[in-house]
């Protein structure tokens, strides 16, 4: 009888769909900037402004992780 409380190991192919890091990073500052594009549709400016200024500096500290990263090696 098997452990209940142990799962199985992934399979091979549930690695290869994994995103790396920055694709997750840049997705997730593509969606920030959707909502700020869509705040502006909408005339609410502050929260249009704040949105848009999160995707950037989401965007620009990946861009100098990975310049690091390229530095370092």
């Amino acid at each position: 009888m098997t452990d209940p409380r142990v799962s199985e190991p992934l399979a091979a192919t549930q690695f290869k769909d994994k995103k790396r890091r920055s694709e997750k990073v840049f997705d997730k500052s593509k969606k920030v900037a959707i909502k700020g594009r869509r705040a502006v549709d909408e005339g609410r400016d502050k929260k249009a402004t704040r949105l848009l200024k999160k995707a950037a500096r989401i965007e620009d500290r990946e861009i100098s992780r990975y310049k690091y990263k390229i530095k370092k090696y």
